[in-house]
């Protein structure tokens, strides 16, 4: 989450402001299995945050700026969590999982919601805060790779199919993200999504022929 800037403040009952601390670079722990079977994603969220940044700036505590510090402390949110990002590790509400010099890539589910959400990267009217709409607060990095090769079908794409997924991809992400860098979104990259593609259909043969093989091998001892 580098150049972003993390920041908890006290609060007290009758509104008063305590102590404060802002901490940037931040790398947040994965939540495990345990946090999302426990979550109610389509409520408001409160998630168990830990993790470790560079101390910003601070406020009644007598912690140096620039000291790289520990975190661990629950986010009362007013956001839902309908879509999730997984990261190596665990998961995190979606927009958490942006972090630093991340890629994300979304599937068919994620595109839709941000197309039903955002328009010109301002939520559209009625919709209930997500953590899907910070997206739109900092530029984002977006791979549609899962979106073209998931096709919408039921059935592995054609290269015809591959090439209309990938433009029908670019024109939802560019509608509602803006701002956002469409990753392999051009000629070149759906020559990789080709070539993905093609590494899938070998993967997914070769590995029914040897179920198959296996199957023949236990039915004739």
């Amino acid at each position: 989450m580098a150049g972003n800037v993390l920041s908890v403040r006290e609060t007290g009952s009758d509104g008063s402001q305590g102590r404060e601390i802002s901490i940037t670079d931040v790398e947040f722990v994965p939540l495990d299995f345990n946090a999302l079977r426990d979550a109610k994603l389509h409520q408001r969220l409160d998630v168990p945050l830990r993790g470790r940044g560079r101390v910003h700036s601070t406020l009644g505590l007598d912690i140096h700026q620039g000291k790289i510090a520990t975190f661990n402390t629950i986010l009362e949110s007013r956001f839902t969590s309908k879509a999730i990002g997984l990261v190596q590790g665990g998961w995190l509400p979606s927009a958490l999982a942006n972090i630093a010099d991340t890629v994300v890539l979304p599937d068919r589910c994620v595109v839709a919601q941000l197309a039903s959400r955002l328009k010109d990267g301002i939520a559209r009217d009625g919709a209930e805060p997500d953590f899907i709409d910070l997206f739109a607060a900092n530029p984002v990095r977006i791979n549609p790779l899962l979106f073209v090769l998931e096709g919408d079908q039921g059935t592995s794409p054609t290269p015809d199919q591959l090439g209309r997924h990938l433009a029908e991809a670019r024109m939802k992400l560019r509608s509602a993200l803006p701002n956002c860098e469409i990753v392999a979104g051009d000629d070149q990259g759906l020559r990789g999504v080709l070539g993905s593609s093609k590494t899938f259909a070998r993967e997914r043969s070769a590995s029914r022929h040897s179920f198959l093989r296996s199957t023949n091998t236990s039915n004739h001892p």
